[in-house]
């Protein structure tokens, strides 16, 4: 079950996350998702995915590399100017603000795992984890507030960076402390999900 759910999160959720950011938040760090090479991290991808057909533990690596030249291929660094006040104020600039946030936290997390596995700190439950946790889940977290409102009646009250933030750090506590990193993974979904009001309210 764990190689089973391993291989979908690593090699469809991972890289599905890859194909849709060229095309929201990336544009914000001025990304053209037009050019092919804002996809190759996806080449490293689909090496992960021979090599586990071939039943090769190098999986893994290629996985995490492939997340990891995400970053740069979106030029998530220019998170960092987002956040030093480029945005401007504003409905906008709080937009931006928490999309570069989570980003720097999926990187970070991110970066954690590839530390796990060369350490040898990280089995495949809890790459499972950290992948769905600070890579996957931080992304879904970063979309939530700007895409529910369009598919059902509910709106975030605000955009409060602290669930991302939270996830990441749930997943950078998974190998060493699996209780806490649970914990901050059940708070930072609480939080998200206690934000969001019906339209119409305060």
């Amino acid at each position: 079950i764990v190689d089973s759910a391993l291989a979908l999160a690593l090699y469809f959720d991972a890289p599905m996350i890859m194909v849709v950011s060229p095309l929201t938040f990336a544009r914000n760090y001025g990304v053209d998702p037009r050019r092919l090479h804002v996809y190759s991290p996806l080449a490293l991808n689909a090496a992960g995915v021979a090599a586990l057909a071939l039943g090769s533990g190098l999986h893994l690596y290629l996985a995490a590399a492939s997340m990891l030249a995400y970053f740069p291929s979106i030029r998530a660094w220019r998170a960092i100017k987002i956040l030093g006040g480029a945005s401007g104020g504003g409905a906008r600039g709080a937009a931006l603000a928490y999309g570069a946030l989570s980003h720097i936290a999926a990187a970070t997390s991110t970066a954690a795992l590839a530390v796990a596995l060369a350490a040898s700190a990280a089995g495949p439950l809890e790459v499972l984890h950290m992948a769905l946790m600070g890579f996957v889940a931080v992304h879904v977290f970063m979309y939530v507030p700007f895409m529910l409102p369009s598919l059902t009646r509910l709106r975030p009250a605000s955009l409060n960076p602290a669930p991302p933030l939270l996830m990441a750090a749930s997943s950078i506590a998974r190998p060493w402390a699996p209780t806490a990193s649970l914990a901050l993974a059940a708070l930072a979904t609480a939080l998200l999900a206690s934000s969001m009001r019906r339209r119409g309210r305060r």
